[in-house]
């Protein structure tokens, strides 16, 4: 056919294929699908971040009630365990949220309220002995 031939002559050819055929499998397999619940954590168990905290309030309970300076270590400790335990019941509507500061908060913060008690204390204690 050239260029001047009509479009009315030319046929359209249709062309069927056949579809491809599959992979050969093996006659003893069978597939089959198991759903794997969240294979990385499976093997990574998530401690509890509250045994650390309780062993040092223990410690330090026990170890401030054994100091014989009239009570002021035990002071120290009684006032930095009640602020510990203030800011715990302020996480508690939130403890399956908890984010990374609050889990730091609740390893190390009994250690800070220490040291902040200590102070505190320092200047709280002086003060109790000029009433008495």
């Amino acid at each position: 056919m050239n260029h001047e031939d009509s479009p009315k002559k030319r046929k359209t050819v249709k062309i069927h294929l056949q579809p491809k055929p599959a992979a050969p499998r093996h006659p003893y397999v069978v597939a089959r699908a198991v759903a794997l619940p969240n294979p990385v954590h499976s093997s990574q168990k998530k401690r509890s971040c509250f045994v650390f905290p309780m062993v040092q309030v223990t410690v330090a309970s026990f170890l401030g009630i054994m100091t014989l300076d009239f009570g002021e270590c035990s002071h120290v400790v009684a006032y930095a365990a009640l602020g510990y335990l203030g800011g715990l019941l302020m996480m508690a509507p939130r403890r399956y949220a908890l984010t990374a500061t609050d889990e730091m908060l609740i390893r190390w913060g009994f250690i800070i309220l220490f040291f902040v008690s200590s102070l505190i204390s320092a200047i709280i204690w002086p003060l109790r002995m000029r009433g008495m």
